[in-house]
């Protein structure tokens, strides 16, 4: 039988600290109990969960809230729109943003304090699954391949290794003394498809503007594309009417689902996307 953990932390405000946590995180109560030998508490935890938290207030000595940058209390979470909900139920339950002293948790996760210190990180990923043993490809390194790949150069090519997930780019402006001699072995590098073969194209772009626009704009965008050079006007033309950022996220939400789908079909395990930058 595994055992359970409790994470005990004193607090100045039983209710406070309730509310933050039952509010922001979406814990329940599981038990209170009042002058258990001088000591009030209550239990937070989520149902199933083999963990659960315990804020105390000792009535005759209460013991003063000491946290530190380095003591976090670290939440995995992989889909990106619960992250970004939840970060806003923090928020608005009364935790303020931090800066984390490791610059780990920045990278792919946001951190945030409650009313005595206690710093949560909510981290954007999920906990790796020991018993999957795909290997893990890097979402900055996959996402870049797929820039590479997504030319008419046929010489450019992106290759991703089946064994250790490792990110290969091939042509005349890649650095070939990097690149195994083996890589063409189709049974151990998968190649990385074009942007257009995952309906990342101007598919995109029609979904994001029937989904996203006005119907007059929509129809605006429609006749660019009938000319050379239509996505860089697309772009100045969202620029004009306050939509570029709305694109941006879009893009970057329909490339993430897109990779991660490319990467469960050829045998692979896609890493977060890093936080920051446009979406």
């Amino acid at each position: 039988m595994q055992p359970h953990l409790r994470i005990t932390r004193p607090v100045s405000d039983l209710a406070r600290a309730e509310a933050q946590y039952v509010d922001g995180l979406g814990l329940r109560v599981l038990a209170r109990f009042t002058g258990h030998d001088g000591f009030d508490g209550v239990v937070l935890g989520l149902e199933g969960a083999g963990w659960h938290l315990e804020f105390t207030r000792c009535r005759s000595r209460p013991a003063a809230p000491a946290p530190t940058a380095e003591d976090l209390l670290v939440l995995y979470l992989p889909e990106r729109g619960d992250w970004e909900q939840r970060c806003a139920q923090l928020l608005a339950a009364g935790f303020q943003p931090v800066a984390a002293s490791n610059p780990w948790w920045e990278r792919q996760g946001r951190s945030f304090g409650d009313a005595d210190g206690y710093r949560v990180v909510l981290q954007h990923g999920a906990w790796p699954d020991q018993s999957d043993a795909r290997p893990v490809v890097d979402y900055e390194a996959l996402e870049q391949a797929l820039d590479w790949a997504s030319t008419y150069d046929d010489e450019r090519r992106a290759l991703v290794s089946r064994a250790s997930a490792e990110v290969f780019l091939t042509g005349i402006y890649a650095a070939d003394s990097d690149v195994p001699a083996d890589v063409g072995d189709a049974a151990r590098y998968v190649a990385v498809p074009h942007r257009h073969d995952l309906d990342l194209g101007r598919p995109l772009v029609r979904r994001f503007c029937s989904e996203q626009l006005a119907p007059a704009l929509a129809t605006q965008v429609e006749g660019l594309f009938r000319r050379a050079g239509a996505y860089a006007r697309f772009k100045e033309l969202l620029q004009r009417h306050g939509q570029l950022d709305a694109w941006h996220a879009y893009e970057a939400a329909a490339t993430e689902e897109a990779l991660r789908g490319w990467c469960d079909t050829v045998g692979l395990l896609l890493g977060p996307r890093a936080r920051g930058g446009p979406g």
